[in-house]
């Protein structure tokens, strides 16, 4: 869990910091494949009609999701940049979040989400997406922020601990610092908190510091 919030908060840090690069260009370039998919840079998601689900109209729900080459357009399922989990870890991640603090929160997950099989639950959709699919993106691979870290002087391990203050320093984004929030004393979730300029769908994202949330983490020993 803390190298898997380590990569996700680095990637986002990774994504303030240096210009976007759109996956799949048009142009022939080469693609750092930390700050942008490759070769697997084309995602498509799938919905599928349940004519017997959510009453007389049916429903629309996500199926899953496809990653494939820019070239070629198959599967990217040759090199895997994360390790696989099991629906218990992702239930387990996702009880750990904050997006899931609501008591309904995996009832509403799995109305969005297709079963493929009846009494299936929305973390055993989630096991397959990920396994099959999401670990297969190059920006997950360890590297990418591994090095960004290292900077910082913060490297991910799990017999290397720091302080709050360190953590703290090292995702600082512009002057603005994130909430570090942790489970106990391991680091679980990073609260980054943004405003946005202009339209939600067109306008860009800046870091900001008017949360008004404290971390719960010890000042020493975070893991």
């Amino acid at each position: 869990m803390h190298r898997f919030a380590s990569a996700i908060a680095t990637l986002l840090i990774l994504g303030f910091s240096q210009a976007q690069e759109l996956s799949c260009p048009s142009s022939k370039v080469n693609i750092d494949p930390c700050l942008s998919p490759s070769p697997g840079g084309l995602f498509v998601f799938r919905e599928r009609f349940e004519p017997d689900v959510g009453g007389d109209f049916g429903s629309w729900s996500i199926d899953g999701l496809e990653i494939l080459t820019c070239d070629t357009q198959q599967p990217q399922n040759g090199t895997a940049y994360a390790p696989t989990y099991s629906h218990e870890e992702i239930g387990s991640f996702c009880l750990k979040s904050i997006l899931f603090s609501e008591e309904n929160s995996f009832a509403n997950a799995e109305k969005a989400w297709a079963q493929s099989e009846v009494g299936e639950g929305v973390e055993e959709v989630w096991e397959r997406a990920w396994n099959k699919a999401g670990r297969f993106i190059s920006t997950f691979h360890t590297k990418c922020y591994k090095d960004a870290q290292r900077g910082n002087g913060i490297t991910p391990s799990e017999d290397i601990s720091y302080s709050l203050a360190e953590l703290t320093s090292a995702l600082t984004m512009g002057g603005d610092f994130p909430v570090v929030i942790c489970d106990n004393a391991t680091l679980s979730t990073i609260l980054w908190p943004l405003l946005v300029r202009g339209s939600f769908a067109m306008g860009t994202f800046e870091s900001t510091s008017m949360l008004q949330r404290e971390s719960n983490c010890p000042k020493d020993g975070i893991m």
